[in-house]
C-alpha cells in the first residue's frame, strides 16, 4: 500500500491481515517468551502451498483502460518484493520454482 496505484478498496481489504499479524502474535506469545518448534513446519508448509499458489498467477497483469501492466506477484512467488532494497533477499529473483521456493520457506 505504499505506492499510490496500490491503494484500491481491494488491495486494502485484501492487504489489512498484515497490519493486525504482529500484535495478535505478541499477545498470544505473551507469558511464553518462545514459539514452539512445531510452528516452522506448519509454517514452511502454508508457505510452500502459497507459493505454489503463487506461481499460477502471473507476475504481471494487463487491465483494459490500463496502459502499463500492473504487477502484482501474489505471496512473493516470482521475486522478492522490489521496493525491498536488502540486496541478500534477492538473490534467487526470477529463479526456478524448484530453488526459489526453499529460499522463500526459509526467509
Amino acid at each position: 500500500l505504499k505506492h499510490p496505484e496500490n491503494r484500491t478498496i481491494g488491495r486494502v481489504l485484501t492487504s489489512g491481515h498484515h497490519l493486525l499479524f504482529i500484535p495478535l502474535i505478541c499477545y498470544l506469545l505473551r507469558g511464553r517468551g518462545v514459539i514452539d518448534r512445531r510452528a516452522w513446519a506448519v509454517s514452511a508448509v502454508i508457505t510452500s502451498l502459497l507459493g505454489c499458489f503463487g506461481r499460477l498467477v502471473p507476475k504481471m497483469v494487463s487491465y483494459r483502460g490500463v496502459r502499463e501492466p500492473v504487477y502484482v506477484n501474489v505471496n512473493a512467488a516470482h521475486e522478492f518484493w522490489r521496493d525491498v532494497k536488502i540486496p541478500f533477499l534477492h538473490l534467487f529473483d526470477r529463479a526456478p520454482a524448484w530453488q526459489y521456493l526453499p529460499f522463500l520457506i526459509a526467509v
